[in-house]
């Protein structure tokens, strides 16, 4: 091709990534977005067999994961609902069944993360809950035109909303399209970079400031340290990776 060119571009709702694109592809942000797309396409989760009767189910539309059902001992617990825009994930929202909402202290996701130590003991020592009392919808923002990374995540429970902004390196997450790792924050499990530092806050705590430092390899991080914002460290993880 030289420049001035005319291309015609044919395009198909059904058509989808080639490994052989990664070879021709020219800039290493595309190559890693193809990558991610097709490896996607190739190893999609059916299901996640945990421990003590736990297991969660995937369901699929057109390759895009659509929801995941999580079940303690063949009992659904709760269903996440993964909404997109024409970028990238906007929504996820949870929807509880009342034995889930009881049974919330030993199933993989743990939402209380976001939530104050008044809130999560309230959740966790109720006796009975009603069929959704404690659903929770996440929204993501995106700013200037990056959907690789989530900006901002809105969290509501029961009327009370949680923000959490983030910044990012410009390595590779191993973590994103990950769904059911069994993190808490689910921005880990769709951003493509690392997050660096996440703030928190809500109407009535101050802001939780949380740094993050690695160690990389070809681009991808081998260890991961969080820090407060007093610099205590909170927690250590070690990435291992096929070779």
């Amino acid at each position: 091709m030289q420049n001035g060119d005319t291309v015609k571009i044919l395009t198909a709702n059904n058509q989808k990534p080639s490994p052989e694109w990664i070879k021709i592809a020219q800039n290493q942000r595309v190559k890693n977005r193809i990558k991610h797309i097709v490896t996607g396409m190739q190893n999609r989760l059916a299901e996640i067999n945990v421990n003590n009767g736990i297991f969660l189910k995937y369901f699929y539309n057109d390759n895009k994961l659509q929801s995941i059902k999580e079940y303690m001992d063949d009992e659904l617990q709760c269903t996440w609902n993964i909404i997109y825009d024409s970028h990238a994930i906007s929504e996820i929202d949870v929807k509880w069944t009342e034995a889930g909402a009881l049974n919330r202290k030993k199933l993989t996701v743990n939402p209380l993360f976001f939530m104050s130590k008044e809130i999560a003991n309230m959740v966790c020592d109720r006796k009975s809950v009603k069929e959704g009392e404690y659903d929770e919808t996440y929204l993501f923002t995106y700013k200037n035109g990056d959907f690789d990374n989530v900006a901002q995540c809105k969290m509501n429970f029961q009327g009370s909303e949680y923000v959490v902004d983030y910044k990012y390196d410009k390595k590779n997450n191993p973590l994103c399209g990950n769904f059911g790792l069994f993190d808490f924050d689910f921005t880990k499990m769709i951003s493509q970079n690392n997050i660096v530092e996440s703030v928190s806050s809500s109407v009535n705590q101050d802001p939780a400031v949380l740094k993050y430092e690695y160690t990389y390899l070809d681009d991808y991080p081998l260890t991961e340290i969080s820090k407060n914002k007093e610099g205590v460290i909170l927690e250590k993880i070690t990435y291992t990776y096929v070779q």
